[in-house]
């Protein structure tokens, strides 16, 4: 990967789903904006989209804002596919940790589930973003940040815990339960505030639509008929539609 100057190198995802770090130097980086982040992965947070307002109109700052969101929308989709095969891992290790005697493994496939619901979720809230505007869009892309920085870290456990080798003596090695119930927590309410508020009106006035020209003027004929009440001609419209 070549970053900011840098020599192509190798780097690995397991430090936490698309947070990576070079095996050389041990730069820590996001693979969604390409910018850095600290070894313990705290606050985070990806550089939203800036309009830009000079060139607004041009087909060059469509084009830019077009791809920015349609990176990242592709970045959580190419997750979410690379994180299948932890389903088929979480199952082995659960088969494996019960008979070795551990009995309430279910926490493992809950936050694997949970993993995957956050990972759709976000895949979407970009194409909301890309249509957002003011006001409401900083607060979407707030909670949209706060979502997409704890699936993160869920995914980063879950990889390293999940995979970890057998012991020596070969032994399954225990996950530790507590912090994939915790950060599973965690993700599922960052998930329930993003869902919350736009379920609560947040984001409504987004355009998903593309902006229709303005009605051209009315020609003298059609000034001359006479008006119909409002009521009735509302009513005429709708069971036409009916009846189309």
């Amino acid at each position: 990967v070549d970053v900011i100057g840098m020599a192509s190198v190798s780097v690995t995802t397991c430090v936490a789903g698309n947070y990576v770090q070079c095996f050389k130097c041990k730069y820590g980086m996001c693979w969604v904006c390409m910018g850095p982040h600290d070894h313990n992965m705290a606050g985070h947070k990806c550089k939203p989209y800036e309009d830009k307002t000079e060139d607004q109109e041009s087909a060059r700052a469509s084009l830019e804002k077009y791809l920015h969101y349609y990176n990242r929308y592709t970045i959580h989709e190419q997750s979410k596919k690379l994180e299948e095969k932890l389903r088929q891992t979480a199952r082995v290790r659960m088969d494996l940790l019960r008979k070795s005697g551990t009995v309430n493994v279910d926490f493992i496939e809950t936050a694997v589930e949970q993993l995957f619901e956050c990972r759709r979720t976000l895949k979407y809230t970009y194409v909301y973003a890309f249509y957002g505007e003011g006001q409401e869009k900083v607060l979407f892309e707030f909670l949209q940040n706060d979502l997409e920085h704890h699936t993160e870290l869920l995914s980063g456990v879950l990889e390293t815990e999940l995979n970890k080798p057998r012991t020596e003596d070969g032994h399954v090695p225990v996950v530790d339960r507590e912090q994939i119930v915790n950060l599973n927590r965690v993700a599922a309410r960052m998930l329930k505030n993003l869902l919350d508020a736009v379920r609560d009106g947040l984001m409504e006035g987004a355009s998903f639509t593309p902006k229709k020209p303005d009605a051209k003027p009315a020609t003298a004929a059609a000034k001359s008929k006479p008006k119909t009440k409002t009521g009735a001609s509302s009513v005429t419209t709708r069971s036409r539609a009916g009846k189309t």
